[in-house]
């Protein structure tokens, strides 16, 4: 290991640039956690004053969370979980991927765990997955995926579960109304000069009622006071998110009691492929319908 040079012994014209250079990975670094929060309020409008605040436990926890690829999978997959409304405290795929990493250079792999390796490599590093597809070892991780699935599964949730940072989970947010100085029609806002938008907000009560992330594909099930809601998917970055309009048959029906509709001017059919300002623009139409179910709407929905 490299002895450290004291910061003392350096001239003193030359510390500026020791020190400069010494925190650039660091500043690298949060400019990728700031690119991947940006990200993911476009992904999740609905959820962007949540996700603004949710940049502090995008901590790397590993060193090959050090590179920008697995660091910013890492940050995607729990940006992504305080969308849906899910626990972050769990190991990431990324973090799967270095553990398994560091595993591969010291002991060889049978199929179950090499089977969770390139499980978490398809998770969080598609890119890097399909670009390797054609060698021997994704033909490998197919078979060993049909012969040992069960047992990849219980393995990825046990390093899943040893790999969880207790204290990555968001405290009570608190907000000045005001995002990297500017002005902010944030939710959590408490300043007394937060400005009300008037009109519908996504934040409120646009927050799912329902919401679910399993291997990449996250769903959330939207409920409004006129009785409709929304059925919202995405399973990939290519295949983009889908929307259809869904309904209850009455008021007192639970949350996960809907059925697609097509009786509304909104849509006929499922919308594929969304952009995010597309997303906002319907969810906002499908608010905004006339009542269709009787009677009054529930305390919680209305608003």
């Amino acid at each position: 290991m490299p002895s450290l040079i004291p910061l003392s012994s350096v001239p003193a014209e030359a510390r500026l640039d020791v020190l400069t250079a010494s925190l650039a990975p660091v500043f690298e670094q949060i400019e990728w956690a700031e690119d991947e929060v940006q990200l993911a309020m476009k992904r999740h409008p609905w959820a962007a004053d949540t996700l603004w605040h949710s940049f502090s436990i995008l901590k790397a926890t590993r060193v090959l969370l050090r590179w920008e690829l697995p660091y910013r999978a890492h940050c995607r997959e729990l940006l992504d979980r305080v969308a849906a409304g899910l626990d972050t405290r769990p190991g990431t795929s990324a973090e799967i991927l270095s553990v398994a990493s560091d595993i591969s250079k010291i002991n060889p792999m049978n199929a179950t765990g090499f089977g969770t390796y390139m499980r978490a490599l398809r998770q969080a590093l598609l890119e890097v997955y399909a670009a390797v597809k054609p060698t021997l070892a994704i033909d490998r991780h197919s078979l060993h995926e049909a012969l040992h699935s069960e047992r990849i599964d219980s393995l990825e949730g046990e390093v899943r579960h040893r790999l969880t940072v207790h204290d990555r989970s968001l405290d009570t947010i608190t907000c000045a109304g005001r995002h990297h100085g500017e002005p902010a029609l944030c939710r959590y806002a408490t300043a007394p000069d937060h400005i009300d938008a008037g009109g519908p907000s996504l934040a409120d009560p646009f927050r799912p009622v329902l919401a679910s992330a399993t291997d990449g594909r996250v769903h959330h099930v939207y409920r409004f006071a006129n009785g409709f809601g929304a059925s919202i998917v995405r399973a990939t970055e290519r295949s983009g998110v889908e929307l259809a309009v869904v309904t209850w048959e009455s008021t007192a029906s639970a949350d996960d009691d809907y059925h697609v509709t097509d009786q509304t001017p909104i849509t006929n059919d499922v919308v594929a492929r969304l952009t995010p300002e597309e997303l906002t623009d319907l969810l906002v139409r499908i608010h905004a319908l006339p009542r269709s179910l009787p009677g009054p709407a529930p305390a919680e929905l209305a608003g």
